[in-house]
Parts: C-alpha cells; sequence; structure tokens
C-alpha cells in the first residue's frame, strides 16, 4: 500500500474515534437510559479488540480511554485504565473463537463492559472513593451492558473497518508497522 493512502487511513481512523467521542458527550449524554449514559468508544475498543487480538485492544484501549478522560473523566487516566484491560480481555478471547458470530460479539460487549466497570470501581476505591452499594453497582452495569448492547449493529461495523486500517499494510502488520 502506497503511503500516502495509508496516511489517509489513519487520519480517517482518528477522525471516527473523534467522531464516537463527540457523539458520545454531546448525543448521548443527553439520552441516558435507565439512567446511564452508553459509552461508544468502549463499545468501539472492544469490537476492535475481537478483530486484532489482545495487545492492540490494550493498545487501542488505553489510547481512547485517555482521550475520554481529558475530555470528561473525574479520575483522569482510569479511563485509559478500564478500556485497556477490556480491549485485553475481548482481543484474548477474540484470539480463541471466532469474533464474526453475532452471540460472540454481543457476549464480549456485555462481558468487556462488566468487566471495564468492575476494574473502573476498583480503581476509584483504591484513591480513596467509597465503593457503590452493590445493588446499585449491578444496576448501572447491567443497565450499561444493555445499551451498549444496542449501540452494537451501529458501532460494530466501524470497528471492523477500524481493524482494517490497524493492519492496512498487507498481511498482518497491526500496529507495528
Amino acid at each position: 500500500m502506497r503511503p500516502e493512502r495509508s496516511g489517509r487511513r489513519w487520519l480517517a481512523l482518528v477522525a471516527v474515534v473523534l467522531g464516537l467521542l463527540v457523539v458520545q458527550l454531546a448525543g448521548f449524554a443527553h439520552m441516558p437510559l435507565f439512567g446511564v449514559r452508553p459509552e461508544l468508544l468502549l463499545v468501539f475498543v472492544l469490537g476492535v479488540a475481537l478483530q486484532r487480538g489482545a495487545i492492540e485492544g490494550l493498545v487501542v484501549g488505553m489510547l481512547t480511554g485517555f482521550l475520554a478522560d481529558l475530555v470528561g473523566g473525574y479520575l483522569v487516566g482510569l479511563s485509559a485504565v478500564s478500556y485497556g484491560a477490556a480491549g485485553w480481555a475481548a482481543g484474548f478471547t477474540g484470539e480463541r473463537v471466532y469474533p464474526d458470530r453475532g452471540l460472540v460479539v454481543l457476549a464480549i460487549v456485555a462481558g468487556g463492559t462488566i468487566f471495564s466497570q468492575l476494574v473502573y470501581v476498583a480503581g476509584a476505591s483504591a484513591f480513596g472513593l467509597p465503593l457503590p452499594p452493590l445493588d446499585g453497582l449491578v444496576r448501572v452495569t447491567l443497565a450499561l451492558a444493555g445499551y451498549h448492547l444496542l449501540l452494537v449493529p451501529v458501532v460494530y461495523p466501524i470497528s471492523r473497518w477500524a481493524a482494517g486500517v490497524l493492519a492496512a499494510r498487507g498481511g498482518d502488520a497491526g500496529l507495528e508497522a
């Protein structure tokens, strides 16, 4: 692939991530479902990780989580850790199962959402914030997972395209190139 075309694809990838962030902050911030607002970037990370593997899931998760924290996070860096951990787990699973099965995608998004929330709460408690009541944590986490499952038909195709951009150098170059 010619370098200028590859550069355009990477620029398009950055534009897509920023676009998802804008939609997350400006659009879905005003559309709570069961009291929660979705994290489009997390759904995106889980989709990319499922397609590309654990290492790229970790890297993309940490980068997008940090970006989300910079513009709207309370504990800057904690979303990077939780998105990265969820991306790593989703990628690890994606390397062992067929990632294009609908039920696999839904299970990974639901499980990744729950795992991400647990990592975030554990990290927040490590910084001295009180743990939320268990019933509230379960209710919020399940509502968020449900919201994310509703967004899979829109966000997952974008994730598959982004996974193709990450492997754009031919073969399986990924982020190493």
